[in-house]
């Protein structure tokens, strides 16, 4: 079988696919169970009434109790009425007429002895050309009078003729035949809580003597009315039951999501989704249905991701709520467009309405009551008998969807209008706190003598009495608006203000959009701070204050994870900057051009970046061009240049406390990648700088963080947290999976992965910026994972691969300058020359693209994957690539595990002396010489680079595989293998202690105890395929292995994992290192006891319990984005 791709864990995600409904309905047990007993009791209720809001699922809740009914034999006849049919009298019952003869004259022929009647289709017929409503419901009768059991069923009651909804409101069903039932939908709004309540019209209409105010009843249609009514007195039939049908909760909406998708959803989708929706199922399935089209929604693991800042959808004409508020025509549209914007206002919003729009107070008022019958508004009602606080939309995906229908124009006056609402609410409201302060200090003194001679103050006046509500409520404007608790308060003023543009106060409108952005950074969840800040730009004229404004604005898409508006918005100001705009303003522009365009993955134009002549043709001061091309060196990992040129301009670049903070750190990491650690070292225990932004010293503790996770050194990592007071909760994604997967919490850290993975920005900084996923894929390959493993490393190379042109966008929602300039801030030369390579150069994919960071930490984890699959000549091949490409950067950083790997193979090939030159490139990684020349070899001028790294890691390997590839006397291998287990423990990492341990056991140089712990441990970390051999090993030397059961099922999991992953036999023997015969033969054991004969069958039934290891924790909370260091 091919490998499952539903389960594919790959840069980028994959693209999910909407599925239709389930088997059965999610979250209608109960209601299922009670239509059941009611239909299925000979003594029950002749009519059941199945009532629910729009989209709820009235009809595929009764069609599926239909489908029950009809596989016990139970005819069950389905009657649909839609829009249009309240304009034909009687048409409803003569269709049901007309259904049940038509089943009565079915069972005839099929029972010959059974004569017909003469039917009661031809009195239905002249009733309705009569219009005899007693003719028709003779005629009804009869056709009821059903020989066998007979349901009938009538879809969306809603829209029948009110003429047939009261005659069966009328019908005395106790006379009619035990066997047949009527089963009714109609359409049942809930209120703003979601519980189930009548909507104002249909209230009114149960209400006898109730009187009808004439305006609204023709806004909403005097058949549409008397339907409800007819449905009422339906529902107070004596033989009718009520069913009503409730939005679902969270748990059925993350089931309903998950049936859809095919995928365990992620909490943020499940969120919005249930935000957006209410909990309706037909909204559910509208928004998963739009968001698959637009591949928004990714899946990598069985996980379903929502792409991060994706925004609502617009519903399409033809949907449910868009086609009911267009039936209801001019004004209610209007009003609705107009409420889209204003409903966060309350009461006040029908007043400032009706002056925004020309329309009449009384228009509006009824208008409104039309929205509500219709299900579009919900009416928030006071607390206690106060009146109405206003309306809300039933569903805020209709409301986007009606807002998103408005002009710009037509938006940014409604957002105006609400903008100097609230601004004069504010005002009004600042100017009696004052006056009641000052007043307040006027009373002091005779309250305090008042009191002082032990009178007793004077008794609060009572409350005035609230009046009674009115039949049908109508919200009592307030003198000021102020936003409903139902509103976001954070984010409504300034998107109005944003959308309202010139059309208020520039002044004031720029100061508070700064001023909401800034407080919202960085608002990972994209509520609104880079709206904010580009309507704040959209308002600035002045060059230098725009400059500023758009470099600001760029910094802060940086910080959220939008590379691509960062990059833009940084070509802008360094093309050509104003005249105004100081150097350490563009200072920061080139940093953030530069780190947006590695986060922009566009290796291509930073190779540009890194050369003198591209700087030189840009209007920037020397600290913006040298501190810009050497962070462009940086993040290509070309460290001796980088070096260089450090050296050559320090007087530069030392200019700003910014600058030299990050340029020295820069210049650190560079000399520990080369072998030079010492100055990085000292400078882990130095204070923090003083002078520095905390976000910029933040960005770099992440730094000098992700050095030490990438070398595996966690407790000098951890020091570092405890030193500068940080908790993992803190830490980007990058870093805290990491952390984690050091940590052995292997299950935490997959479930924190997912997310940026699929994502597919930069996961960590240089030199650690494949580590992500070549971790990720070594976690997958330990638990069997063999296929997924290389997929993620593949897709992850697919995703270096350059391509010229990744910034040829623009910022054009950047209106021009007064000076004449181009929308467009990366139209100037700074943005050709990102994307115009040099002559005759193009870009050929590759495995080691010729731009980009090295891949080195890949291609260890793809030597595994090929050595685990027995086919070490493609691994040698991938490790001497890998080293070879580290050797031309002069880096040593990560190539003691190739070294390592490189040597084992050779070793394992019989080809001593090669292994041994390996193991002596490890010897000088540890530094155990003792001369500190050590070195990676071969640099890009055929020089020897020297260094001294001596990490702990480095040195664990060397005893490891020095034990491995000489095979010394045992007194040798146990000083070794002793050496290793005491350093390895030291480390505090398990996956690293237990492959420690397993070695020391195979290699017999002390007691057996160390296979039961390395046993645990795998186990702990669930890295189930060294389980498995380590359950091997025991067995071989006569140790018993725990937990029989366990193993058992541990096996035929991990055996339907390598058939999940595609393995033919051959393969599943390489890795299991077994015969092909042995594989055959557990498979057939574990076809026997499942019962399967497939083996997709055997994956669908081993994997669709999941593993048998521990469960795992729960999701980690959402961290932060990686941080920059612009």
């Amino acid at each position: 079988m091919a490998a499952r791709t539903d389960t594919a864990l790959v840069f980028g995600g994959s693209a999910v696919r909407f599925h239709g409904a389930g088997e059965r309905l999610l979250g209608r047990d109960a209601e299922s169970a009670e239509i059941d007993d009611v239909l299925r009791d000979p003594n029950g209720p002749r009519v059941v009434l199945v009532r629910g809001e729009r989209g709820v699922g009235r009809t595929a809740f009764v069609r599926e109790a239909g489908e029950r009914l009809r596989a016990e034999g139970v005819a069950v006849l389905a009657v649909e009425c839609v829009p249009g049919d309240d304009e034909r009298p009687l048409l409803l019952t003569l269709r049901m007429v007309m259904a049940l003869e038509d089943h009565r004259t079915g069972v005839a022929k099929r029972r010959p002895t059974q004569t017909p009647s003469g039917g009661a289709l031809p009195g239905a017929l002249s009733a309705v050309r009569e219009g005899d409503g007693t003719a028709m419901a003779e005629a009804l009768a009869t056709a009821l009078a059903q020989p066998t059991p007979t349901i009938v069923t009538v879809e969306d009651a809603q829209h029948a003729d009110a003429e047939s909804l009261a005659l069966l409101g009328e019908l005395d069903f106790s006379e009619l035949s035990s066997g047949v039932r009527l089963v009714v939908t109609a359409v049942h709004n809930s209120g703003p809580d979601g519980t189930p309540e009548a909507n104002a019209f249909a209230r009114a209409a149960g209400e006898a003597g109730a009187a009808r105010d004439a305006g609204a009843v023709e806004a909403a249609g005097g058949a549409g009315d008397a339907a409800a009514s007819g449905a009422t007195r339906l529902a107070r039939n004596p033989a009718a039951h009520t069913i009503v049908l409730s939005r679902l909760g969270t748990e059925d909406v993350t089931a309903l999501v998950a049936q859809r998708l095919r995928a365990v959803p992620d909490d943020v989708l499940v969120r919005r989704v249930r935000r957006l929706s209410r909990g309706i199922p037909g909204v559910v399935d509208a928004l998963l249905v739009a968001w698959a089209g637009q591949g928004a929604i990714r899946m990598a693991d069985g996980h379903a991701f929502l792409g991060v800042g994706t925004p609502p959808p617009v519903l399409p004409d033809d949907d449910r709520y868009v086609v009911a508020l267009r039936s209801l025509g001019e004004p209610c549209w209007t009003v609705a467009g107009g409420l889209s914007v204003l409903w966060p206002l309350g009461p006040p919003a029908a007043e400032l309405l009706a002056g925004a729009t020309g329309l009449s107070a009384e228009v509006v008022r009824r208008s409104v009551r039309s929205l509500v019958y219709e299900g579009i508004l919900d009416e928030l009602p006071g607390q206690d008998g106060a009146p109405l606080r206003g309306w809300t939309f039933r569903v805020p995906l209709v409301a986007h969807a009606v807002r998103e229908r408005l002009g710009p124009l037509e938006r940014g006056r409604l957002s105006a209008v609400a903008v100097e609402a609230l601004w004069a609410a504010g005002a009004a409201a600042a100017k009696a706190k004052g006056a009641g302060a000052a007043a307040g200090e006027a009373a002091a003194a005779p309250a305090r003598t008042h009191e002082a001679k032990g009178a007793a103050p004077a008794p609060a006046p009572e409350p005035p009495q609230a009046p009674s509500p009115p039949p049908v409520r109508a919200a009592t404007p307030a003198p000021s608006p102020t936003l409903l608790p139902e509103a976001d308060a954070t984010t409504y003023l300034p998107d109005r203000i944003a959308e309202a543009g010139n059309l208020v106060d520039p002044e004031r409108a720029v100061a508070e959009l700064t001023a909401a952005a800034r407080a919202l950074y960085p608002d990972l969840d994209r509520r609104g701070m880079l709206r904010w800040y580009l309507g704040a730009v959209r308002l600035i004229e002045e060059p230098t204050a725009r400059g500023l404004a758009v470099l600001r604005y760029g910094q802060a898409a940086h910080g959220n994870g939008d590379y691509p508006t960062a990059r833009r918005s940084a070509e802008w100001v360094v093309s050509a900057p104003a005249e105004g705009l100081d150097a350490l303003a563009l200072y920061e522009a080139a940093t953030l051009l530069v780190a947006a365009t590695a986060a922009d993955k566009d290796w291509a134009a930073l190779s540009r970046m890194g050369d003198a002549s591209w700087w030189d043709t840009l209007p920037l001061p020397a600290i913006a061009t040298v501190s810009g091309r050497i962070q462009a060196l940086w993040q290509l990992e070309k460290w001796q240049e980088a070096l260089a040129l450090l050296s050559r301009t320090e007087p530069v670049w030392r200019a700003t406390p910014d600058s030299r903070a990050l340029l020295e750190l820069f210049g650190r990491v560079a000399e520990f990648v080369l072998g030079r650690p010492e100055r990085f070292t000292r400078a882990l225990t130095l204070p923090e700088a003083p002078d520095l932004p905390r976000s910029k010293v933040f960005a770099m503790v992440i730094a000098q963080l992700d050095v030490l996770l990438g070398t595996g050194d966690l407790r000098a990592a951890t020091t570092l947290l405890a030193d500068r007071h940080l908790t993992p909760e803190l830490l980007p994604a990058g870093s805290r999976f990491l952390l984690l997967h050091l940590q052995g919490r292997w299950d935490e850290a997959l479930a924190l992965a997912r997310r940026p993975l699929v994502d597919g920005g930069v996961l960590n900084v240089v030199p650690g910026h494949h580590l992500l996923p070549a971790r990720t894929a070594a976690v997958l390959l330990a638990r069997g994972r063999i296929t997924s493993a290389s997929r993620l490393i593949s897709s992850t190379r697919g995703q270096d691969s350059s391509t010229l042109g990744q910034s040829s966008g623009t910022l054009g929602q950047i209106d021009k300058q007064a000076d004449g300039r181009s929308d467009d801030p990366a139209d100037g030369r700074a943005e050709r020359q990102v994307n115009s390579p040099p002559d005759g150069q193009g870009d050929a994919p590759s495995h080691h693209p010729p731009y980009g960071p090295l891949q080195h930490v890949l291609d260890h984890t793809d030597a595994e994957i090929l050595r685990t699959l027995g086919d070490p000549g493609r691994a040698e091949h991938v490790l001497r690539r890998g080293l070879d490409a580290a050797d031309a950067h002069g880096s040593v950083y990560g190539t003691d595990e190739l070294w390592a790997s490189l040597a084992e193979v050779h070793a394992e090939a019989g080809r001593t002396r090669q292994a041994l030159a390996c193991l002596a490139r490890l010897e000088r990684l540890a530094g155990r010489t003792g001369s500190g020349q050590t070195g990676s070899g071969r640099t890009a001028s055929g020089q020897t680079s020297s260094g001294r790294t001596g990490s702990q890691r480095t040195q664990l390997l060397y005893l490891l595989t020095y034990v491995r590839v000489l095979r010394p006397d045992p007194h040798d291998a146990r000083r070794h293998l002793l050496q290793a287990v005491e350093l390895a423990r030291a480390r505090g990492q398990l996956f690293e202690t237990a492959v420690t341990l397993a070695a020391a056991a195979r290699e017999n140089t002390g007691p057996v105890a160390p296979l039961h712990e390395a046993y645990e441990l795998f186990g702990e970390t669930g890295a189930a395929l060294w389980r498995f051999h380590t359950r091997t090993a025991m067995r071989e030397t006569g140790l018993a292995v725990p937990g029989r059961k366990q193993a058992t099922a541990e096996n035929d999991h991990l055996l339907a994992t390598l058939l999940a992953e595609g393995l033919t036999n051959r393969r599943i023997a390489h890795v299991l290192r077994l015969s092909e015969d042995a594989v055959a033969n557990r498979l057939s054991r574990l076809f026997a006891r499942t019962g399967m004969r497939s083996r997709t069958e055997v994956v669908t039934a081993v994997l669709g319990a999941g593993p048998p290891l521990p469960p795992p924790p729960p999701l980690p909370p959402p961290t932060p984005t990686t941080p920059s260091l612009s």
